[in-house]
């Protein structure tokens, strides 16, 4: 009787321990993709500023080429193509960062 109820009570702990560990495993992985999402969406700020930067400076080189030299108006159709350029790396951090949170929202939801 007491060999049973030892054999019980260790069973019961090993469930408790395989459950600890499906839930420290499942909130690892929570904080991974979510520290994920972070980093994207970190990425697609620097990404938008820096082609605002580019769009602003090429505006403005292009106001001055209306009134100085040709070289300023080169300058400028150079920096409108490497806002496109970003343009194109921010829709791929975008779709990063979709693709992110959804894993993180199937990771809450399998978790709950």
């Amino acid at each position: 009787m007491l060999i049973k109820h030892a054999i019980l009570k260790f069973v019961a702990h090993c469930k408790l321990d395989v459950q600890r560990c499906v839930k420290s495993a499942a909130a690892q992985k929570r904080k991974s993709v979510s520290d994920e999402v972070d980093e994207l969406k970190s990425k697609n700020r620097t990404i938008e500023t820096h082609k605002e930067s580019l769009l602003n400076a090429a505006d403005d080189d292009a106001e001055e080429a209306e009134h100085r030299h040709k070289t300023l108006r080169a300058n400028s159709n150079a920096m409108r193509k490497a806002a496109k350029e970003k343009d194109v790396e921010l829709k791929a951090v975008k779709q990063q960062l979709n693709e992110e949170v959804l894993k993180l929202t199937v990771c809450i939801v399998f978790t709950r």
